[in-house]
């Protein structure tokens, strides 16, 4: 069918030897005899794709077991999508008249970072403990939530665990990663930490990239995907800076003509007073354990709720340590009438992720009409800070998903902003808060007038 898509398929190829293979993702066809197509691009998260083809097509042969594909909208230099084919599904019935139906979905390149754990020593495997007392790994933990620069740490975690520095048998084939030496400063900003130990990569990335602090502790948002390039034949890393465009570069509105639909919603918070269990400093109580406690009501009090949830750190020391997991002093050995620093930086930033998991929540989905002067790939895309009139009132926040689909009725394109899960922001919420307020108002105005 013709379409403004172009779905690539990709087979890895070592354009090496044996000896010092260079795997490469080439292009193996190209798909465009498809009846159905459906795409979700997910910010800093697992997107999918779906594709609906005749049974007897003959480019079903491209598609098989350990392929990728690519998915491109005109005017981008990068895929829309890019990852794996993950299941196949045949249909067929005598009451269906036709060939039948074959089903390919799959997830985006993202899924590397799901499927690979963050060990504590990334670069190697298990080593036999003293007196055969087991395997185990060198270290008990990857890091001591010593701040470091949030880019450099979207670079350094992939390496070290599915990359050049990872145990050899734990390397993904055909993706590109950045040299150390090439990585961001440690210094720059924003900046996180991390205490990790056989958490999912994705997972440790996703807490960190909403809550990253500049020097004053203030959260900048960073996003990130990994996706195939064409010019080097490999999968990499793309990231986002939504606050290089603080005001939103693009805008939607019924008086502009580029917008079909909306809705918008918003949620209470589950939880916003919260228990911190720490680790235990005091090494002659092991019964004891350290406590703190963080109150996030003031951020949502129209609400209300008091709701209180019980926060697990037990990895988090209350007290800041050195990379030997001791107690950093102000002398050595401790003088009298020392008192060691607390780790508010680690405590702030767990008690920040947390919470954003637990907030209140805001929704806004927006249909758009591809117009001349504003196409989704060309003028906006994923992590993109766009702007939406509606009811008289402005929002700008941060596109966090985007469904592309393309069938029968022709390609459709519904973006999301502010999504029904971790990654939303506090800007969203306060932002559709107030146009709910305000639609609210304008209601009772009108009532009123009755």
């Amino acid at each position: 069918m013709d379409s403004e898509f172009r779905i690539d398929v990709l087979k890895l190829v070592n354009m090496g030897t044996l000896a010092s293979p260079l795997w490469r993702w080439r292009r193996s066809g190209i798909v465009d005899s498809y009846t159905q197509l459906d795409c979700i691009v997910r910010y800093n998260a697992v997107g999918s794709w779906v594709l609906h083809m005749p049974l007897n097509a003959p480019q079903t042969a491209l598609l098989v077991p350990g392929c990728r594909v690519a998915i491109w909208l005109p005017d981008m230099s990068l895929p829309v999508l890019s990852g794996p084919l993950r299941t196949i599904e045949r249909e067929w019935s005598e009451d269906a008249p036709g060939p039948g139906v074959v089903r390919f979905s799959g997830v985006c390149d993202n899924t590397i970072l799901a499927e690979r754990l963050v060990w504590p020593n990334g670069d190697q495997g298990l080593t036999l403990g003293p007196d055969a007392a087991g395997y185990r790994q060198p270290f008990a933990y990857s890091g001591n939530n010593t701040l470091v620069s949030m880019e450099r740490t979207l670079h350094e975690l992939p390496y070290f665990n599915f990359g050049p520095g990872a145990y050899e048998p734990r390397r993904e084939k055909g993706v590109y990663h950045l040299p150390p030496g090439a990585w961001p400063s440690p210094d720059s900003q924003p900046k996180t930490g991390w205490k990790l130990r056989f958490v999912p990569l994705l997972e440790a990335l996703q807490a960190r990239v909403e809550s990253a602090l500049d020097d004053v502790d203030g959260v900048i948002p960073m996003g990130f995907r990994w996706v195939w390039d064409p010019t080097i034949e490999q999968i990499r890393l793309q990231t986002f800076n939504p606050n290089q465009n603080p005001a939103g570069g693009v805008k939607f509105s019924k008086e502009i003509g580029n917008l079909r639909s909306y809705t918008y919603s918003i949620n209470a918070p589950k939880a916003n007073y919260f228990m911190m269990g720490l680790r235990n400093d005091d090494e002659t109580h092991p019964e004891w354990q350290d406590l703190w406690i963080g109150d996030k009501r003031s951020e949502t009090p129209e609400w209300g709720t008091h709701a209180e949830a019980y926060l697990d750190h037990t990895d988090i020391s209350f007290y800041r340590r050195d990379g030997d997991d001791k107690i950093i002093w102000p002398h050595n050995p401790p003088q009298p009438g020392d008192k060691p620093s607390p780790d508010w930086d680690a405590i702030n930033m767990a008690l920040n992720s947390d919470a954003k998991e637990n907030a209140a929540t805001a929704s806004l989905s927006v249909t758009p009409i591809n117009t001349v002067g504003c196409r989704v790939g060309r003028d906006y895309w994923l992590g993109d800070r766009v702007h939406v009139e509606i009811d008289e009132e402005a929002l700008t926040e941060v596109l966090r998903e985007i469904h592309l689909s393309d069938g029968s009725d022709g390609p459709l394109i519904e973006p999301t902003i502010g999504t029904p899960d971790a990654t939303e922001t506090p800007a969203i919420y306060t932002d559709i808060s107030r146009l709910w307020q305000a639609v609210t108002r304008l209601q009772r105005l009108q009532g009123g007038r009755k």
